[in-house]
């Protein structure tokens, strides 16, 4: 009797969940969670996020930790629920599985900062401390938009080298321009050249072969007798902006209003064959508007990886699609009219789109 009694005992315990069964031990995994979170927190940085670059994927490590946020906690209630040491409601589950994905993300930035300050290649170049860990350091430096004076300030301070991010320097030393700037130069554009993409104009594209050859194909845009053909054109534009100029009648006027305006229409008409007519009206061009929007978000130096989280995220990236829709449908009108290159290679009379 006794040794049936003990194996139903022993059957009856099979059927309880896990941590039920050996209390002891959940009790010490889950006292142990955070910190083993925080471990894996460090060695993710070390074996993934120290190498290459990962700018343009901020939407999607977003999304897979949200969906690990919301996985834990799910595992916690539907597995772990009979557990005195586990949470019983969604809200528990969550601020649980938030616990540990906090200190996985303490782990993360630990680790970045242990890097960055010690290990990293730049390390070695003067400036501020907080610029050397974070480049929103500097963001929150500009946030009135005088990047220029800022910088200016910090070059008197730290000298001609001066490391305003983690893994960037301003240089304003004479002989560096050669260095950086000529053809064989060995250095590459920055992440910044990513901000649009995938779209990349020809002065956006990072590899140098990939520049080369779309150059090569827009050279014959800048040829001598090309130029000679757009300055005709841009002749009624230029009579536009002093027509607006004009009738100011000396008195105090927003220039940059309409130079923009002008830009803006010199460019469409070249690109497009017909011009957006900004300079038509005494109100600002819709375009117009979001390209000053645009530089002034431009101008708090945001990292490039913050810049495309929020050009990614649904609602705060309408401006931005807006614009793409908007021209890439001008340039289909335009190709079906006539193809661009070929107005370069053939026609006589370039005054005509």
């Amino acid at each position: 009797m006794q040794k049936h009694f003990l194996q139903c005992n022993h059957l009856s315990s099979l059927s309880l969940p896990w941590p039920a069964r050996y209390p002891g031990r959940y009790t010490m995994s889950t006292a142990n969670g955070p910190v083993a979170a925080a471990i894996a927190g460090v060695f993710t940085h070390m074996l993934y996020f120290k190498k290459g670059e990962h700018h343009l994927y901020g939407i999607r490590y977003v999304e897979l930790f949200l969906f690990s946020l919301v996985a834990t906690a799910t595992l916690n209630r539907s597995y772990l629920a009979d557990a005195d040491a586990v949470p019983q409601g969604w809200g528990e589950a969550l601020a649980h599985s938030g616990k540990l994905h906090a200190c996985y993300l303490g782990g993360i930035y630990a680790g970045l900062v242990v890097y960055r300050l010690f290990f990293h290649p730049l390390r070695h170049f003067p400036g501020p401390l907080d610029l050397k860990i974070s480049a929103l350091s500097l963001t929150y430096r500009v946030r009135h938009l005088d990047c220029h004076k800022r910088v200016q300030e910090l070059h008197s301070q730290y000298g001609p080298f001066l490391r305003i991010g983690p893994s960037a320097i301003s240089v304003i030393h004479p002989s560096a321009i050669k260095l950086i700037h000529s053809a064989d130069s060995g250095f590459t554009k920055g992440d910044f050249y990513d901000l649009l993409y995938p779209a990349k104009s020809l002065q956006m594209v990072r590899s140098k072969s990939e520049h080369a050859s779309r150059r090569r194909v827009w050279s014959a845009a800048f040829s001598d007798k090309a130029l000679r053909g757009y300055e005709k054109r841009t002749l009624v534009y230029q009579d536009k902006l002093l027509s607006k100029i004009a009738a100011t009648n000396s008195q105090p006027t927003n220039l940059t209003k309409w130079v923009h305006a002008y830009n803006f229409d010199v460019t469409s008409d070249l690109t497009f064959g017909k011009a957006f007519g900004a300079l038509d009206s005494d109100d600002n061009y819709w375009m117009v508007d979001m390209w000053e929007k645009g530089l002034d978000v431009l101008g708090l130096m945001l990292p490039a990886w913050v810049f495309r989280l929020i050009s990614d995220i649904p609602g705060l990236n309408s401006d931005f699609l807006k614009v793409v829709s908007f021209t890439r449908g001008k340039m289909i009108d335009r190709m079906k009219v006539r193809p661009i290159l070929l107005v370069w290679h053939q026609s006589e009379n370039l005054t005509q789109p």
